[in-house]
């Protein structure tokens, strides 16, 4: 019995030290799942500013397809302005092409009428000297036969 007893009792102290080792274990079991918690608390929070991410992603993708529609639009007026304008250019190049023809046609109309007139201005310049030669020789006939008649 003696023996039975030893043998119990080795059996109990190894069961007590089986029992330290199952508590030790539990213990880092528990200190497992307190981390697995913070994990998983953790992965919560990801999660979270995942979803936060992708709602301000999925905005700023509205936002940039908005703002490429308004640059195409942009984009559209501006070269249909720059065609207007050059629209314009030739336009008012052309315009000046007639105008300058047109006024060196009347340059060259009113050139001719000066010259007409200057040489019309001579002859008439040139009768009223003539007739002031005449003029005053009639003057002094006049007075002549004035005198003579006296």
């Amino acid at each position: 019995m003696e023996e039975i007893k030893g043998m119990l009792q080795v059996i109990i102290t190894k069961i007590d030290g089986v029992e330290k080792r199952l508590e030790r274990v539990e213990q880092r079991l528990d200190n497992v799942e307190k981390r697995l918690d913070m994990v998983e608390q953790r992965l919560d929070n990801l999660e979270q500013d995942v979803a936060i991410l992708k709602d301000r992603v999925d905005k700023l993708e509205d936002s940039v397809n908005k703002n490429a529609i308004l640059l195409e639009d942009t984009k559209r007026k501006v070269e249909l302005m720059a065609e207007i304008q050059q629209s314009y250019i030739d336009q008012n190049q052309r315009e000046h092409e007639q105008l300058k023809v047109l006024f060196n046609d009347k340059i060259e109309v009113v050139e001719t009428a000066v010259k007409s007139l200057a040489k019309d201005v001579k002859e008439i310049h040139s009768g009223i000297d003539t007739l002031a030669e005449i003029s005053g020789k009639h003057e002094f006939e006049i007075s002549r036969i004035r005198k003579l008649l006296v």
